[in-house]
C-alpha cells in the first residue's frame, strides 16, 4: 500500500498533471508526469467502472500497479503521475502493467 505521502489528493492535483504533464500512451495505460520540487514521488490512479465493473476488481488494479510503483519510486523521484487504465488484458494483468510501466520508466526523463 502506498504511503499517504506518495499519493495524489484531490480533483485539483489529477487535473493540474493531466493538464502540465508529458503523456505516455501505452497498449494498456496512458500515463501524465509532471515534475515537483520535493524528492517524494506522487501517484494517483485512475481505473473507471467501464475497465472493470466490480469494485473488487478495480481496487486489485489499483493495488498491482501501487505495488508496481512502489518498487520503482528511486527511479521516478521528483514526479507526481497519473495512471490511468483504458483496457485490461486478457491474461497476466500483473506481468503486462509491468511491462508497460518500465517502458514508460525508459522513456521518463531522468531527475537530480
Amino acid at each position: 500500500m502506498l504511503r499517504a505521502e506518495n499519493r495524489l489528493k484531490g480533483q485539483a492535483e489529477f487535473s493540474r498533471i493531466l493538464k502540465e504533464g508529458h503523456r505516455w500512451t501505452g497498449q494498456f495505460l496512458r500515463l501524465a508526469a509532471a515534475s515537483r520540487t520535493l524528492k517524494e514521488p506522487r501517484v494517483g490512479i485512475i481505473v473507471s467502472r467501464k475497465v472493470a465493473k466490480k469494485a473488487i476488481e478495480r481496487n486489485r488494479i489499483r493495488r498491482i500497479i501501487a505495488h508496481l510503483f512502489m518498487h520503482a519510486f528511486e527511479e521516478v523521484s521528483a514526479y507526481d503521475v497519473v495512471v490511468r487504465v483504458d483496457r485490461l488484458p486478457r491474461k497476466t494483468i500483473f506481468a503486462v502493467l509491468e511491462a508497460e510501466l518500465t517502458e514508460w520508466r525508459k522513456k521518463l526523463p531522468l531527475s537530480s
